[in-house]
C-alpha cells in the first residue's frame, strides 16, 4: 500500500460505496481513506474493515453487516490505528455508526466526533455538509485491494468489476 493519496471522491454515493466496500476478502483487509475539513484543515485517516460471520449451512465465512472503524493515531500508516466504533446495517433502517465500549478513543475525541458527523451526513445524503470535507483514498480498490489505474475507477475508488458486484 502506498503512503500517498492517489484520488479524491466527490460524489456522496461513491464515498459511501467506497467506505463500505470491503468484502471481507480484500487482500489489504480494509478500506483506508482520509477526510479533510475545508473549514479548519483538520484531517483524519480512517480504516474500515468488514467483519465476517460463519455460515453454518455452507460451512464458509461470509461478509457480515458490521464494519469496524479505526482512526490513524500515529506515524505508522500500517499499524497505528485505534478502534473507535462500529457501523451496523440491520437491513430495515439506515446504517448507523456507534461508539463501542471496547474503544480506547472517547466519544468526545475529535476523531470520533468527525467520523460520526461525516458518516451520519453521508447516510442522510446531506450534500451541503459533505461538500465541507474532502475525501481521499490511496488508489487501491476499496473492495479487492488492487491498484486502480483507470481514471473513472480512481474517481469512485472501485475497479469496474468490483463496482458492478456491489451495484455501484
Amino acid at each position: 500500500m502506498t503512503d500517498e493519496f492517489a484520488g479524491t471522491i466527490t460524489e456522496i454515493q461513491n464515498q459511501l460505496n467506497f467506505v463500505l466496500s470491503d468484502n471481507g476478502r480484500n487482500k489489504e483487509g480494509h478500506t483506508v481513506f482520509t477526510i479533510v475539513s475545508n473549514r479548519t484543515g483538520t484531517r483524519f485517516t480512517y480504516r474500515v474493515k468488514r467483519a465476517n460471520k460463519f455460515n453454518e449451512q455452507s460451512r464458509k465465512w461470509e461478509p457480515s453487516n458490521v464494519w469496524f472503524v479505526s482512526v490513524l493515531s500515529g506515524s505508522d500508516n500500517q499499524d497505528d490505528y485505534r478502534f473507535i466504533g462500529t457501523i451496523f446495517d440491520r437491513g430495515v433502517a439506515p446504517k448507523f455508526f456507534a461508539h463501542s465500549n471496547k474503544s480506547k478513543v472517547s466519544k468526545s475525541a475529535s476523531s470520533f466526533v468527525a467520523f460520526s458527523w461525516y458518516f451520519n451526513n453521508l447516510i442522510e445524503g446531506n450534500e451541503d455538509a459533505i461538500n465541507n470535507v474532502e475525501f481521499f483514498h490511496q488508489g487501491i480498490c476499496g473492495r479487492c485491494g488492487r491498484e486502480l489505474t483507470v481514471p473513472s475507477s480512481i474517481e469512485t475508488g472501485l475497479g469496474s468489476i468490483c463496482a458492478s458486484k456491489i451495484g455501484a
